[in-house]
């Protein structure tokens, strides 16, 4: 589950509240909604405490679960190629991270 939808939902943005809220619903109709250690840390920038954060993922239906090392590796090898083949202002390997945790999750690694 992508941090910002999280984020709409949690601080009630006015402007994206009633979408990420009905997109969130209508995904959690048919999958698990998985938070990985990336999404964690992206969605702890709303909180003051570790524990105001578990309080608030303990009584949702969000699963946890952390990136596997495998994955967390191959993703470093693809961020090399591709940043070796592009030239990058900033980093981008959180999003390779995101992008093969989802892989790894349909295709076992």
């Amino acid at each position: 589950m992508d941090s910002n939808v999280i984020l709409d939902i949690l601080t009630r943005d006015l402007e994206w509240y009633n979408w990420s809220s009905a997109k969130l619903a209508e995904f959690a109709e048919s999958h698990d909604l998985v938070i990985n250690d990336i999404v964690y840390t992206e969605i702890s920038i709303g909180f003051k405490e570790v524990e105001d954060l578990e309080e608030v993922l303990s009584g949702s239906f969000f699963k946890t679960q952390p990136i596997p090392k495998e994955a967390l590796f191959l993703a470093g090898k693809i961020f090399l190629r591709y940043k070796s083949k592009h030239w990058l202002k900033n980093s981008t390997l959180p999003d390779f991270l995101l992008v093969h945790t989802l892989l790894c999750s349909i295709y076992p690694c």
